[in-house]
């Protein structure tokens, strides 16, 4: 189940974006934990209330909703089969409001491409910060 939430790393950088969706998971540290209150999840925000070291985790399906939410940036993971020898490669996408991204490089795993379409997701969004 752990392979649904995303890294330590990538929490970090999204609350740094603005992220504060509800998340049923935290970091404290490098550490991952069950959020405080289940019923409704915990956020940024009121983590951040807690303990400033606390950073909220969101599952990634949750990331990718709140890039089309918040920038209306879609993201595009495909598998292909190689030709060449047995097996898949994937890759991702990212395109809308004037945005245009692709991962050239193919992944071995879908879970390396999620990971790698979500880091350019955050490269994006901090460089569009910076203009």
């Amino acid at each position: 189940m752990n392979k649904e939430f995303v890294n330590y790393e990538i929490a970090f950088a999204l609350k740094e974006l603005g992220f504060d969706e509800p998340c049923y998971r935290f970091y404290y540290g490098d550490r991952l934990g069950l959020a405080l209150n289940l019923e409704q999840g915990d956020t940024n925000t009121k983590l951040q209330k807690l303990h400033p070291n606390y950073v909220a985790v969101p599952l990634k399906q949750q990331v990718f909703r709140w890039f089309r939410d918040k920038h209306e940036w879609y993201a595009n993971l495909s598998s292909w089969l190689h030709e060449e020898e047995i097996g898949t490669y994937h890759e991702f996408e990212i395109y809308g409001a004037n945005q245009y991204a692709h991962g050239s490089v193919p992944f071995k795993t879908y879970e390396e491409a999620e990971n790698a379409c979500i880091d350019k997701l955050i490269e994006i969004a901090k460089q569009q910060d910076n203009d």
